[in-house]
């Protein structure tokens, strides 16, 4: 009866997944009635059917070896896992390149001429605000040793005590405890309840913009950067932080900042849970492969109204048909490399992977890394591994406190990731779906109560940039077979919901 008792197991399984789903999302009831009866006979068919269940050929087979029976069970399963949407172990990292053909190595260009292409690639591209980029956490870190050393060698020539330059040596090397943090004024109504902690290029600055309007919160005067760079946090302490806040001006309204980078902090964590405990996160993740275009756009124009040095393109090409090319070729190394990391750190499963890019991620290994990870498109690639950064956060908070949403409808339908935020902090929902129009730009505007049309606050100009731009098809389709995995994984596996769907650029191919 070994090969009914594998029948029993699948059929099982899928049913108590389907009804852990509908109480999860549908408060479903656990009570049983016919209709439940039916609806579960009818699933055993179909079940049955799928996995090409034949009761002649079960009969035969309950005579079989255990081999026989462990090769019609392994069939069943592959088929039931591919159904559920959990196939992540199957995927072959190595093999996303394959069908990428690498363009011939353009001729060596000057300075002027990468200028006068950048500009012609850029011209007709509507103006777009550019923001300061921010260094890295371990920049900063590398930056407040190099202070300190300096300050160690000056303290010790004038013979003075060296222990407060010491001190600070070790500020990047501490993870934050009870006897290394600033002094912390919990009771201090200026501090926020809840954070924007990333992601960047995923609708963080849309979210601020239109929570900007409601009543019962106020936002920080800037980013802050404050829990993810040691001279802040450690030097200039709580009194800086609160000063780019206000103190409420009525019951009930909050204090909130958002940082877009906070989400891929090794360090952030402990120290927001040393502020507040209880305090609320919310993550904005979207499209990957938008994601990646928009990080470009970003430098590009950033370069092409030399905001920007031109360096910070080196490695990515100055027009968009450059970063194409070398995409093809990073995405070829990049798969050979997660494969490797895969069957050799990761046990050959896709969990495993993840869990080996996170001791990686802490140890600013490759592809995390500034200086472990030579090529800097793979920087801006693994910024999407959504689940690496998100085991980090879930060793300090419980998952309740983080509330992850899918930017890729600011766009869109901003009022559907709005509503999430101002029930989960647990505000009025004063910003609902009436409150919006598009305006002839092609993005969302929010309307107040009672105003004409012509009152309205639009996202600002910096935004949009990917509304008309697309990769190349072959970069497309490489970009989502390198994504997929990892956010099927992150949405299935760790959060528990149904995959994102993410498909920008597909449509058009």
């Amino acid at each position: 009866m070994r090969f009914l008792s594998y029948v029993l197991v699948s059929i099982t399984t899928l049913c108590l997944y389907n009804l852990w789903q509908k109480m999860k999302y549908e408060r479903f009831s656990m009570r049983l009635t016919a209709k439940k009866l039916i609806i579960m006979g009818l699933l055993i068919i179909g079940l049955g059917t799928f996995f090409d269940f034949d009761a002649n050929r079960a009969e035969r087979m309950l005579d079989d070896g255990d081999e026989q029976l462990g090769e019609y069970y392994g069939s069943m399963r592959s088929k039931y896992i591919k159904f559920m949407g959990f196939d992540y172990d199957h995927v072959k990292f190595d093999e996303i390149g394959k069908d990428l053909k690498a363009d011939p190595a353009p001729k060596e260009k000057s300075v002027e001429q990468k200028k006068v292409e950048l500009k012609e690639d850029i011209k007709d591209d509507a103006p777009r605000e550019v923001k300061e980029l921010v260094p890295e956490e371990e920049e900063i870190e590398e930056n407040v040793k190099q202070d300190a050393a300096e300050l160690a060698a000056v303290a010790e020539s004038m013979n003075k005590e060296p222990q407060a330059a010491g001190d600070r040596a070790n500020h990047a090397d501490l993870m934050i405890s009870a006897k290394n943090q600033p002094d912390i004024p919990k009771d201090d109504p200026r501090l926020p309840k809840f954070i924007v902690v990333g992601v960047m290029k995923c609708g963080t600055g849309a979210t601020q913009h239109f929570l900007h309007n409601h009543p019962d919160l106020q936002q920080a005067k800037q980013e802050t950067y404050f829990f993810n760079n040691d001279h802040k946090y450690l030097e200039l302490g709580y009194d800086w932080y609160l000063n780019l806040y206000r103190f409420p001006t009525h019951d009930g309204q909050m204090n909130y900042e958002k940082t877009p980078t906070y989400y891929k902090s090794v360090r952030a964590q402990p120290r927001i849970k040393a502020m507040n405990e209880t305090v609320k996160l919310v993550n904005i993740v979207c499209d990957n492969v938008r994601r990646t275009l928009s990080r470009f756009l970003h430098l590009q124009h950033g370069v092409g109204i030399e905001k920007f040095k031109e360096d910070k393109l080196d490695g990515f090409g100055h027009t968009l048909d450059e970063f194409n090319r070398n995409l093809k070729i990073t995405l070829k190394k990049f798969g050979d490399f997660l494969e490797d990391v895969k069957q050799n750190e990761g046990h050959g499963t896709m969990e495993g992977l993840v869990n080996a890019l996170l001791v990686r991620f802490k140890r600013r290994m490759r592809p995390f890394g500034i200086h472990a990870t030579k090529d800097p498109i793979e920087l801006i690639l693994s910024d999407g591994f959504y689940a690496v950064f998100h085991q980090r956060w879930m060793e300090v908070f419980p998952k309740e406190q983080m509330l992850v949403l899918d930017g890729s409808k600011y766009l869109t339908e901003p009022w559907i990731p709005l509503k999430a935020i101002q029930q989960y902090i647990g505000v009025q929902e004063y910003i609902t779906k009436d409150n919006f129009m598009v305006n002839p730009g092609g993005l969302p505007c929010f309307i107040e109560p009672g105003k004409s049309k012509e009152q309205v606050d639009c996202l600002g100009s910096g935004k949009g940039r990917t509304l008309d731009k697309r990769f190349h098809k072959e970069v497309t389709l490489g970009l989502h077979k390198l994504f997929q995995p990892f956010d099927d994984y992150f949405a299935k596996k760790v959060l528990g919901r149904p995959s994102f769907g993410w498909d920008f650029g597909l449509d058009s191919l």
